[in-house]
């Protein structure tokens, strides 16, 4: 690891990634060096063709670059291996999106006529702001492009910047800087090694809720193909026969997972030493929504299973409503888990409470809340991406920054996630 204090946010996430590097994770390893072959001579990505600079801005880049980050990148390259890629972004990019406004205006210039080019060289915030009014009829392509997409700034922008770094890779690696590691882990689940490169063929950043950071930690052990884990095809019976393991696995659990949520969402709830016993749970059944299919709800399958108890659910005119583990009703199982989570921790709380008579007054509703522990009033906002729903929630959440009132906003997701969004909270101000 680099020496001395850590200065910004490349050193704390190399940091983080160093645990790549543990000898007890590692099952074997081959280094490869630079030799000069014909073929490594040859590669189209080398930043010796001189085309390859000027397509993709290497003089800009290079000119913002130090030795410092060229430093940066050996350790990176050290513990990410062949999987390198998928990281470089999140890593560097960290403290190189400062640039990427500025980078556009240097590339959208180099692409224009020199009229064009001249006159945006020396007003390069109209870029930005165009004055339309002042251009002649001729500079159509400057009509139809500015101003630019936010979307398309940081896009061009990481693409870009990512193919830098994968060629300034290249260039320390012909100049023996570093080498290239290729490392095998041994899966505890299947009891055989697999290779490092299988880790990026196994997942979509983003898509599925996986931070790129976990998944690394999630593989360490664990082969790719082993962690989506539930079952994806089965005939209704084989679904409905699946009842008694589907209870095993939530009573493993302790709480019902959302119909919709990801594995991985799953696994972030659970401290990773259960990772192998929840995969031999989960295994043996489906997915949320496949139960869901079958049943017409998902928590009906649930309430099937036996989970709940007989005394655990109340059908109404809108849905299912469930009681928590203290008795409080509760109008989704997300609520229930958030409840039985406040229960467990032994926070005092209050369901449905009542806020402010200055919030009554000023949105005119007698409004509740979802909870309220202390001066703290907690909402679980579970249909936030309804318009209307969306609308009552964003003038809530107004009126309490008006008047000053402490509100923890839940959102989707973060019932899995109750000591970072709750409990942190509370301890901070205690």
């Amino acid at each position: 690891m680099i020496e001395g204090k850590m200065n910004n946010n490349i050193d704390s996430f190399l940091k983080r990634l160093s645990t790549l590097k543990k000898e007890e994770t590692i099952f074997s390893e081959k280094i490869k060096y630079f030799e000069g072959t014909r073929e490594e001579k040859d590669d189209s990505l080398s930043l010796n063709n001189p085309i390859n600079r000027e397509l993709k801005n290497y003089d800009y880049f290079i000119n913002n670059w130090d030795l410092k980050n060229d430093e940066q990148l050996i350790y990176f390259n050290e513990y990410c291996s062949v999987n390198r890629r998928h990281y470089i972004f999140p890593v560097f990019g960290s403290e190189f999106i400062k640039y990427q406004e500025d980078y556009y205006i240097h590339s959208y210039i180099k692409t224009k006529s020199p009229k064009i080019c001249e006159y945006f060289r020396e007003n390069p915030s109209e870029i930005y702001e165009p004055q339309f009014y002042k251009y002649p009829k001729s500079w159509k392509s400057v009509f139809r492009e500015l101003p630019p997409d936010k979307n398309s700034i940081y896009r061009n922008f990481r693409n870009d910047f990512s193919m830098f770094v994968e060629f300034r890779l290249k260039e320390l690696y012909y100049s023996k800087k570093l080498s290239y590691y290729q490392r095998e882990r041994f899966c505890k689940i299947r009891n055989l090694a697999f290779k490092e490169s299988e880790f990026g063929r196994s997942y979509t950043i983003g898509g599925d809720g996986l931070i790129e950071f976990e998944a690394l930690e999630f593989y360490l052990d664990i082969h790719p193909h082993e962690m989506d884990c539930f079952k994806r095809i089965g005939t209704d019976l084989e679904v409905k026969n699946s009842l008694k393991d589907l209870r095993v696995l939530l009573d493993f659990l302790g709480f019902i997972p959302d119909k919709n949520t990801s594995i991985y969402k799953i696994y972030r709830s659970m401290p990773r030493a259960k990772f192998y016993e929840f995969i031999k749970y989960a295994k043996k059944v489906y997915y949320p929504v496949r139960y869901a299919s079958i049943y017409g709800e998902w928590l009906k399958a649930v309430i099937e299973s036996g989970f709940l108890g007989q005394r655990g659910i109340l059908k109404g005119k809108f849905g299912y409503k469930v009681i928590s583990k203290d008795g409080h009703l509760c109008n989704s199982l997300a609520e229930k888990i958030i409840d039985d989570w406040l229960f467990e921790n032994n926070i005092e709380h209050e369901k449905e409470p009542k806020y402010p008579k200055a919030v009554i007054d000023f949105l005119g509703s007698n409004i509740r809340a979802d909870w309220k522990i202390g001066e703290y009033f907690i909402e679980y906002f579970g249909l936030h991406l309804e318009s209307n729903y969306a609308e009552k929630m964003n003038r809530k959440i107004n009126a309490c920054n008006i008047f000053k009132i402490k509100l923890i906003s839940l959102f989707p997701g973060d019932e899995y996630l109750l000591n970072e969004r709750i409990k942190s909270i509370l301890l901070s101000h205690n």
